[in-house]
């Protein structure tokens, strides 16, 4: 494959994670409305039935509660993409900045344990172009979800570096 076909499919990537981070930027702005609005219901509610207060007051609360859980597990979301995005970013300046890049380097990087591939892989930079590899770092990052211990779902984070191969002959 081509270096234009690797550059264009790392540019599909970034434009990815950017309209991720768009997306979870709408999703905090409809939580923070939502903080707003839903009291104002409960309390419409409470006038026009004149219920007890203290049910919705506690409706209220608990609602308000979910709102927050649902505010910060999208912010978590968000920050860890942008967290990822910014040492993926790194990588690629220590790469140009030294032709060379090993995986254990952006294992450190991300608090990742080293192992001995990646202390042989990694990637290789040539400003002319290279026709081992893509000449960028790219973590291949993706959302997605996983199974739980008890059969549910969460939000995760995977990724799939675009190592050269064994570098250590090419130094």
């Amino acid at each position: 494959m081509s270096n234009d076909k690797y550059r264009k499919a790392y540019n599909m990537v970034i434009e990815y994670e950017k309209e991720a981070h768009r997306k979870n930027q709408k999703r905090i702005a409809v939580g923070l409305k939502l903080i707003i609005i839903i009291p104002l219901i409960f309390l419409a509610l409470l006038f026009f039935t004149g219920s007890s207060k203290v049910i919705f007051l506690i409706l209220w609360i608990v609602s308000l509660f979910i709102l927050a859980a649902y505010l910060i597990t999208v912010e978590y979301m968000d920050y860890n993409l942008m967290y990822l995005r910014s040492q993926q970013n790194l990588a690629n300046d220590k790469l140009k900045a030294n032709g060379y890049l090993f995986l254990s380097d952006v294992y450190d990087q991300l608090g990742i344990k080293r192992t001995k591939m990646s202390q042989t892989v990694g990637w290789i930079y040539k400003p002319e172009g290279n026709e081992n590899g893509d000449n960028f770092v790219d973590f291949g990052i993706l959302e997605t979800n996983r199974e739980t211990e008890d059969g549910g779902y969460e939000k995760a984070i995977l990724m799939e570096f675009n190592v050269d191969g064994p570098i250590l002959d090419l130094i």
